[in-house]
C-alpha cells in the first residue's frame, strides 16, 4: 500500500468517525441526520433512497442502519457490498465463544455501554467462593430491592404491593439461610435390614412398644417323706432344716 493511499484512507476513516460522533452526539438532530446519511445513500444512488423529503421515522431507520454497518464497512458513499450479509468463517465449536449481544439485549435502548454488532463489555462474573461472603452478597442484593419496592409503595400511596411482601419473605428466607450456616449441626443416620413378618420388621422391634416377655414358670420341688421307709446301712440326708427337725424326731421315737 503506497502512502497516498495510505493517506486516502485515513482521511476517509477520520470523516467516518466524525459523521457517527456527530449522529450519536445529537440523536435527534435530523438536519444532521440528512446532511450525512441521506447524502451517503442518495449520491451511492441506492435503489431505496428517494431524497431527504423522507418522514422522520424512515429517516431514523437509515440512521440506525449507517451506524451498524459503516465503521466495519468503511465508504465515502453507499455501495452494493455495504450491504452484503458478513461471511464468517467456521469455527469448531470449543473456539466459539457466545457472549451477550447488544443489538439482541433488552437494555439496548438505555445501556450507556450499547455498541451495534458488539457484545456486551459490562463484566458480569462474580468472583465468590466463600459461602458466607456469597450469602452476604445475595442479602444485600435482596434488601436493595425491598427498599426499591417499599419506596414504589410509598410514591403509589400506601397501597400493601404483594410483590413488596413476596420480596421481604425472601429476604427473611436468605437471612434464615445464612444463621443456619453458622449453627453445628449433627445428623444421625440409621439403617437396617430385617424381616417384615410378624411384627412389622426390625425397625418396628427397634423403635415401637416394648412386647409382653413370657416367662417360665419356676417348678417347685417335690417332698417325699421317707421316715416309713426302713433302709440298711443308709444315712438319710436331710433336704432342709425343717425335714432334718423331723427326721431327728422319728428317730427318739423308734429308740
Amino acid at each position: 500500500m503506497t502512502k497516498e493511499v495510505s493517506s486516502i484512507k485515513e482521511e476517509l476513516l477520520k470523516k467516518i468517525k466524525d459523521n457517527v460522533n456527530a449522529l450519536t452526539s445529537e440523536p435527534e438532530n435530523y438536519d444532521i441526520a440528512k446532511e450525512i446519511v441521506c447524502k451517503f445513500y442518495r449520491e451511492g444512488k441506492n435503489a431505496g433512497c428517494k431524497g431527504c423529503s423522507q418522514p422522520i421515522p424512515i429517516l431514523i431507520d437509515c440512521t440506525k442502519d449507517y451506524l451498524s454497518k459503516i465503521e466495519s464497512r468503511p465508504l465515502d458513499y453507499w455501495a452494493s457490498e455495504f450491504d452484503k450479509k458478513e461471511v464468517r468463517e467456521k469455527k469448531p465449536l470449543k473456539e466459539v465463544t457466545i457472549g451477550l449481544s447488544c443489538d439482541k439485549c433488552y437494555l439496548s435502548g438505555s445501556c450507556p455501554s450499547f455498541a451495534p454488532l458488539s457484545t456486551c463489555s459490562i463484566d458480569w462474573s462474580l468472583d465468590i467462593t466463600d459461602p458466607k461472603e456469597m450469602m452476604d452478597w445475595v442479602i444485600k442484593l435482596q434488601s436493595a430491592r425491598v427498599n426499591r419496592h417499599r419506596i414504589v409503595e410509598e410514591v403509589d400511596g400506601g397501597v400493601p404491593d404483594a410483590t413488596l411482601s413476596t420480596e421481604i419473605d425472601r429476604l427473611n428466607g436468605l437471612i434464615k439461610a445464612k444463621n443456619d450456616l453458622n449453627i453445628n449441626k449433627f445428623s444421625l443416620n440409621i439403617e437396617a435390614q430385617g424381616n417384615a413378618a410378624g411384627g412389622g420388621g426390625i425397625l418396628s422391634k427397634l423403635f415401637g412398644p416394648p412386647q409382653e416377655q413370657k416367662t417360665i414358670e419356676e417348678v417347685k420341688p417335690q417332698i417325699i417323706d421317707i421316715s416309713s421307709l426302713e433302709f440298711k446301712d443308709a444315712e438319710v440326708v436331710p433336704i432342709n432344716k425343717s425335714e432334718e427337725t423331723e427326721t431327728k424326731k422319728s428317730r427318739r421315737k423308734k429308740e
